[in-house]
């Protein structure tokens, strides 16, 4: 896998895996893909990928920010 996109290929990416802060044992994924296939695999209807978020990394709380309101 190439280690930066200049060095990249036609047919290759590069991807990042490393645990999620926290001890849930769920992992990150950080990946530099093509534009078509992010959107398939955002697409796909068992929704694997989630949006990186302050609150899904634990920074904050939502239901204690909205309790506020």
């Amino acid at each position: 896998m190439p280690t930066a996109m200049g060095t990249a290929r036609l047919c290759s990416g590069y991807v990042k895996i490393f645990p999620r802060p926290g001890d849930d044992g769920s992992w990150m994924v950080s990946a530099m893909v093509w534009p078509q296939l992010a959107a398939a695999l955002e697409s796909d209807e068992p929704h694997v990928f989630r949006p990186v978020t302050a609150e899904y990394l634990g920074l904050f709380d939502l239901q204690a920010q909205r309790s506020r309101l």
